[in-house]
């Protein structure tokens, strides 16, 4: 059986799975901000994030879209391709 992935499939298969990696990653960055008292007289520390909480959220806004777009995409073609064996 040799089946032939056309129209540049494969490659939206691997960039989901890199937005969906970005995705995950973005969901785990700590976005805190300002002076953290510590228990047991430990010095204070200071959090200072390279981002914002808005645009985290809107990058992550953005990679759902391109996420549901590409399966999307796949969804139809998938639906509408046939393989004969």
């Amino acid at each position: 059986m040799t089946v032939n992935i056309n129209k540049n499939k494969f490659n939206l298969i691997l960039k989901l799975g890199e937005f969906k990696n970005i995705l995950d990653l973005y969901r785990n960055v700590d976005v805190k901000v300002g002076v953290v008292n510590r228990a047991y007289s430990q010095s204070d520390v200071v959090w200072k994030s390279q981002i914002t909480t808005a645009t985290k959220n809107k990058k992550i806004e953005s990679l759902q879209k391109e996420i549901n777009d590409i399966t999307d995409e796949l969804d139809e073609f998938n639906a509408i391709t046939d393989i004969t064996i």
